[in-house]
């Protein structure tokens, strides 16, 4: 009966062939990369609203001008005399285009105060029902006046007043949704800094947890007093630093007993 006896240095005397990747990529390059992707992400995350509020905004504004001139331009021959009450709803559709051009810019169009990382419920609420209400218009404008090639051309002014007198009206849920509705006191808040106790409490309405900690952040900065803790560690330590610095001496020579 053999046995075979394992070598101890059988480790030390193995070969292992390896190879290098023309692909390998540091630790600081990742990092980095990962950084370039989270600014791409936040920049798109910025202005990806304010695109698509000036989209809808465009296309809300040109829809009635557009249902104006389309007939002129498409069947002007076959088109009914605009009397003067055609001609006043001329002048009520300007101011009333006006009006929602300066309210669409008050209030979907003005630079954010800070970049929430959710969408707002509401907002996309408001503009999906925006865009339904002109598709629907859109529609109904294609079917009966585009296609019949309508001769009444007061009827269709009185259609796009109709489309601009909608639009105001989603306005005005888009102030109660947006505005108003955080306004009601619902919760209360306390705030307590950490460093030095200073508290403060808060109302604040029905909103949502980015939106309450951007507000109370607001509130913040408005009501607490400056403080900051390193100052007061900077100064120990430079007193420390100055004390180790210093000699003392035994004017009366006494020496301490062991």
């Amino acid at each position: 009966m053999s046995s075979f006896k394992k070598d101890d240095n059988w480790g030390e005397t193995t070969t292992a062939v390896t190879g290098t990747s023309e692909l390998s990529i540091s630790q600081e390059e990742v990092v980095g990369l990962g950084k370039e992707i989270q600014d791409r992400t936040q920049g798109f995350r910025r202005y990806l609203p304010l695109a698509v509020g000036s989209c809808v905004g465009l296309l809300v504004l040109a829809t009635p001008l557009v249902f104006l001139l389309l007939p002129v331009v498409m069947w002007p021959d076959r088109l009914q005399a605009c009397g003067a009450a055609c001609e006043g709803l001329f002048l009520s559709i300007s101011f009333k285009i006006l009006i929602l051009l300066v309210a669409v810019w008050a209030l979907f169009l003005r630079p954010s105060r800070a970049c929430l990382p959710r969408v707002c419920v509401y907002r996309a609420f408001l503009t999906t029902l925006t865009l339904l209400l002109t598709m629907s218009y859109w529609l109904f404008y294609g079917v009966r006046i585009l296609d019949a090639q309508d001769e009444d051309y007061h009827g269709i002014v009185q259609f796009a007043v109709s489309l601009v007198d909608s639009q105001l009206f989603v306005h005005y849920l888009a102030v109660v949704l947006l505005e108003l509705r955080h306004l009601r006191p619902c919760y209360s808040v306390c705030v307590i800094r950490s460093t030095d106790g200073e508290t403060r409490h808060y109302n604040i309405g029905q909103l949502s947890i980015q939106r309450a900690a951007l507000t109370i952040l607001e509130y913040y900065y408005r009501d607490f007093p400056l403080h900051n803790p390193a100052l007061l560690s900077a100064s120990k330590h430079r007193t420390a630093k100055h004390l180790a610095g210093l000699k003392v001496y035994n004017v009366d020579g006494e020496s301490p007993h062991m």
